[in-house]
Order: structure tokens, then sequence, then C-alpha cells
């Protein structure tokens, strides 16, 4: 009897073990949910998690964002998967760089924002979000501010190289809920619900439906002359620098893509490595006079041609480029952009297709 006694003792330590070392699930936030809850989206897709004590000047504790990484969840630079961070603890290190690896993967599909002026983006942030909250609530001052420290966080994110909607989104938090701003607490919202609309936001400056959200209160943003007609070959070139180095002209290829290199320099570019084979089989005997934006569709469907023969040359298809251009844009967006039919999009991406293939990019 001793015997089975110890025996059972044993077994309910040991699963009091197995209960303490596992690690709780965090609460969730369901529709209509209570009040203190919070959840976070980004690139169109909610992923709920608990509410984190707010940070504060002089409270002790670190902001929301920087909660969650240390629980396994989002991080800055991407989402971490909780599994590799408890790989990585029980000292399975191949394993936890594995799963690294194919979080690094992930990155690579994320949604980026793209915009031909961001002076007249982060203007249109602040302005949607003070109406948004001053419509919902009440007038405060507060609200511009936090209009502001949003757009401020747009503009810091996007000049720093990282243009993902998801790092946009918990960089917003992050600078709303730090001691920085410290004027949160005037407002009836918390960082999280802030971060949550500018990444609606920024989606819907795409044209990119948005899910359980409402349309912008003063439309899209104006871009006004972003699109202006492409001037002569002749006054392009004073102004246009080609890039030289490896990651410079992948840095092209992808604002290029994206819409933050203008039609302009991107048609200057392609003009640039055009050899005289190419526009004589285009019948171009002056190539200042192509125009690959131009309401003529010619000049874009003979590039197109010649793709598509460079393509021949090396037996590849036109698919095989999929891999390259999913790198620089996004692979849902990518499928997004090609289904809406948006033609300036189509057109950047034959012009991007022609650099990679023929013109050295």
């Amino acid at each position: 009897l001793m015997a089975k006694v110890r025996c059972l003792a044993v077994l309910m330590a040991g699963a009091a073990c197995v209960h303490a070392l596992t690690p709780a699930a965090p609460a969730l936030r369901l529709p209509g949910g209570a009040p203190g809850a919070s959840a976070f989206h980004a690139c169109g897709l909610r992923s709920h998690v608990r509410r984190l004590p707010r940070a504060g000047p002089g409270s002790g504790a670190s902001s929301p964002c920087a909660e969650l990484r240390k629980m396994g969840g989002f991080s800055r630079k991407g989402r971490q998967p909780a599994i590799a961070t408890m790989l990585s603890a029980i000292g399975g290190e191949a394993e936890a760089e594995a799963a690294a690896a194919r979080d690094a993967d992930e990155l690579k599909t994320g949604v980026q924002l793209r915009t031909p002026d961001l002076d007249v983006l982060c203007s249109w942030v602040t302005e949607e979000i003070t109406l948004w909250l001053d419509q919902d609530w009440i007038e405060r001052e507060v609200h511009s501010k936090m209009g502001e420290q949003a757009a401020s966080t747009v503009r810091r994110m996007v000049d720093g190289g990282d243009a993902g909607i998801s790092s946009i989104l918990f960089a917003v938090a992050d600078d709303l809920a730090s001691s920085n701003f410290p004027r949160l607490f005037e407002s009836d919202v918390n960082e999280y619900d802030v971060a949550n609309k500018v990444s609606d936001l920024l989606l819907q400056s795409m044209n990119v439906d948005v899910c359980c959200t409402t349309a912008p209160i003063t439309g899209l943003p104006d871009y006004g002359a972003a699109s202006a007609p492409v001037p002569e070959k002749g006054d392009l070139e004073k102004g246009f620098q080609a890039p030289e180095t490896e990651v410079d002209k992948y840095l092209f290829l992808q604002k290029a893509l994206d819409g933050r290199i203008s039609v302009q320099d991107l048609n200057v570019a392609v003009l640039a490595t055009l050899g005289e084979d190419i526009l004589k089989r285009m019948g171009v005997v002056d190539a200042s006079t192509l125009d690959f934006f131009a309401s003529d569709l010619k000049a874009i469907e003979d590039l197109d041609e010649a793709v598509q023969s460079k393509l021949d040359e090396t037996n590849k298809r036109d698919s095989d480029l999929d891999p390259v251009l999913e790198a620089l844009y996004g692979e849902e967006l990518l499928k997004v952009e090609r289904e809406a039919g948006e033609p300036e999009f189509m057109r950047r991406e034959t012009c991007v297709k022609w650099l990679h293939v023929a013109g050295g990019y």
C-alpha cells in the first residue's frame, strides 16, 4: 500500500511540474468582448491577444509590444513563432534556427506600404486619425497630437527602409505607449486602437479591401500631380541617376514596383537599357519618343514582347519571374494587384521585369 501511495505521489508531482512549465495561453478578445481587451491586426488579418498594462512615466512597466515580444508573440521585425522561442529555451538551437529561417521567409510575403508621395500620405493619416477620434468621442487636442505621432512613426519607418504594414503597426503602438508620448491617458482609446486604425488606413490608401472597418472620412489621399505625364527624355535624364550597386538596383526595383519611383524615372531607366536591336524590333528610330506610361499601349506591349523574347532565349517562362516579384512586393499583395488589373501597376510590373531580365538589375 505504501509503495502505491509513493508511486501516486510521484505521478502527481510530475504532473504539477509539467503544468508549471507549460506557458499560459493569452486571453482572447472576442467580438464585443469586455472592456480592457484589445487586439492587433496586420495586413488585414486579426490576431487576438490579451491587453497588457499600459506603460507610463514612472510606471516601471515596459511597453505592451515589448511584453508581447517577450511572450514569443510578434516582434517589430515580424512574427516570432512561439515554437522557436521554446525550442531555443530547451537547447534546440538547430530547430530554433530552422524556425527563424521559416519566419524570415514569411516576412517576404508581408504587405509593403507604397505611396507616390509620403508627405501627402502622412498629412492624410494625421487628419484621418484626428477626425476619427473626434467623431467617435468628443473633440480633444490630444486627438490631433495622436494623429501627428502616428504619421511621424509612419514616416520614420518608411525612411528607415521598413515599409511593412505589420512593422509600422507595432511601431505606432510602441511610440504611442512610450514615455515620449505621455498624453495617451487623456484619450478614451489605447495604443492598440490607434495602431489598428493606422494599418487600416495604410491598406485603404493602396486600394486594398479591409474588412471590419469604415471608409476613410476624407476619402483617399489626393496625390495630385504625382502621376503627371512623362516629359521629354532629355529633360528626364538631367535629374535621373541610375543605381550602380546591386543593393541600390534591388531597392530601385522594389520602389519601382510599389510606386515610390516616379513613372518618369522608371521610363528613363528602361530607355537607358534598350539596345539598338530592341529599338529596331520595336520599329523605333528615336528612343526619346518611347513612353511606356502613355495612353497608347503600343510601347508597353512592345516591351512585354521584348521581355518574353529574352526569356525564350534562356528557356524560361514568365512565371519564372514570380519569385523575384514576390520578394520585391509581397506574394499576397502581388496577387491582389494582378486581380485588380490596375493599368499603371501592370506597366510598372512589365518595366521591372525588363530591368531584371535584360537591364542588369
